[in-house]
């Protein structure tokens, strides 16, 4: 997900970083003019301060050929010019100027095995932004409505044996949406009085027929609900069954399977319908939620993370997860963020990239971590 000081914009994300088995170019030029970044399971995008776009990553297509197993930026063919991109985990869409959306990669409605050109996506007229997810992908209307399409079980706003894939939805209950959160089956909309609607797979409070008494229950909501307690939301973001919210105050609070700071502990872990402040994290001004970890952005430049760190996306010099914001090494001049599946990125007020976690191709022997912010690079 993207994450900006006081605005986000989501997609999923996931980065290449090499700290084993294999070397990086150092010789090849840093990414450099950027705007904004975007990531996904296993490739990332960024926006150019003219325009731009350029991807690197895995094999799935994003990046294209000539990029596939590298993590030196290339140019997308197709797309010329941007102005928002989501990467989801093997597809991704981007708006160009004129407000249309096209989406490139392997498509959830097609083989796995051949990555499809910049397709434009027939009846979005006028997008602000987009998300895309694994088989579901949304945009955000000028007008604050939103559309989606993709599978309809992802999608939750339907019958799954009624609609098609390629049907496009418009998402009814939301006139005035301002930013979107997607992962997995589920999808949350904030709204410009500081609300948020959450649809698809999510948690939710239901009364005990027996015991009357509310009970925190997953399951398909068709309907755009409003998340309870929240009223001063400012940004938000979403991972694998949990969502977090940057607050007016700067403070930040999460709900679902991760609530609070029990991202790590599956056995006494808190399942929450409504917000839980997140401890000891103040002066945020932005937040971004992946799979199993969440990174914030303070005000004073600095990115702290928490939660799983297997690969090193949490960037202390470590591979051990935490339960609370442990901060990022190296970076303390930030202005953007984007965490996904097993790794983060920051946009740097130099607008260059650094990224640090999970590389999935690429290096000798395999998979690739660092534990350390790595620049990122564009190919030759």
């Amino acid at each position: 997900m993207l994450a900006f000081r006081g605005e986000i914009s989501i997609a999923l994300l996931s980065v290449a970083l090499t700290a084993c088995g294999g070397n990086v170019d150092t010789e090849a030029p840093a990414l450099s003019g950027v705007s904004a970044i975007a990531a996904g399971a296993y490739d990332n995008c960024a926006l150019l301060e003219d325009g731009g776009l350029r991807c690197w990553g895995a094999d799935s297509g994003i990046a294209g050929e000539s990029a596939a197993g590298s993590w030196r930026a290339v140019a997308v063919p197709g797309i010329p010019s941007a102005v928002s991109v989501s990467v989801g985990v093997t597809h991704a869409c981007a708006v160009p100027p004129d407000g249309s959306v096209a989406c490139w990669g392997k498509m959830p409605a097609q083989s796995w095995d051949e990555p499809a050109p910049a397709t434009p996506v027939e009846g979005v007229t006028d997008a602000r932004t987009v998300v895309a997810g694994i088989d579901h992908s949304c945009a955000l209307r000028a007008d604050g409505t939103v559309q989606c399409w993709g599978k309809p079980h992802s999608i939750g706003l339907s019958d799954p044996l009624q609609s098609s894939f390629h049907e496009l939805v418009s998402v009814s209950d939301l006139s005035d949406a301002t930013a979107l959160a997607i992962y997995s089956s589920s999808t949350c909309a904030l709204l410009s009085g500081g609300q948020v609607k959450c649809w698809g797979s999510i948690w939710y409070e239901e009364k005990d027929a027996t015991s009357k008494e509310a009970a925190v229950r997953y399951g398909r909501v068709s309907t755009p609900t409003l998340v309870d307690g929240l009223t001063n939301a400012t940004s938000i973001s979403s991972g694998l069954q949990f969502s977090c919210a940057l607050l007016a105050d700067a403070t930040v609070a999460c709900w679902g399977t991760h609530a609070g700071d029990s991202l790590l502990d599956r056995e006494n872990r808190r399942v929450s319908a409504t917000p839980v402040a997140i401890p000891d994290l103040t002066s945020v001004t932005a937040i971004s939620a992946a799979s199993a970890h969440v990174c914030a952005l303070l005000a004073d430049g600095t990115v702290h993370c928490w939660g799983n760190n297997l690969s090193g996306q949490l960037g202390d010099g470590s591979f051990t997860s935490s339960s609370l914001p442990a901060r990022v090494k190296g970076i303390d001049s930030a202005i953007a963020i984007a965490a996904g599946e097993a790794s983060t990125c920051a946009l740097l007020a130099d607008r260059t990239v650094r990224c640090w976690g999970r590389w999935t191709r690429g290096c000798a022997g395999g998979t690739c971590d660092s534990s350390v912010p790595v620049i990122v690079r564009v190919a030759p």
